[in-house]
């Protein structure tokens, strides 16, 4: 089965946060949409949760209205920026 960009994304992200000492980690989303945009963070920040439960993931979006809806995911280790 061929993996989509998103789960490439997704696999570089669990990568990191397992080969890394990243308690802060930067993503940009601003190209992904929407619904892509949620499977990334809310998969993200539990892989990054689990190894730093005080950490912080400060995620770029596209715009206002995609940080107000994802916003409301309500994860406590994400900072959503536009």
């Amino acid at each position: 089965m061929k993996q989509t960009e998103t789960q490439k994304f997704v696999n570089r992200i669990k990568r990191r946060i397992n080969c890394s000492d990243c308690p802060r980690l930067d993503l940009n989303l601003s190209e992904f949409s929407l619904i892509e945009a949620a499977k990334v963070l809310t998969l993200a920040s539990a892989y990054h949760f689990n190894k730093y439960p005080k950490g912080k993931l400060k995620c770029q979006v596209r715009d206002l209205q995609m940080k107000k809806v994802l916003s409301g995911f309500n994860l406590r280790n994400l900072e959503l920026v536009c």
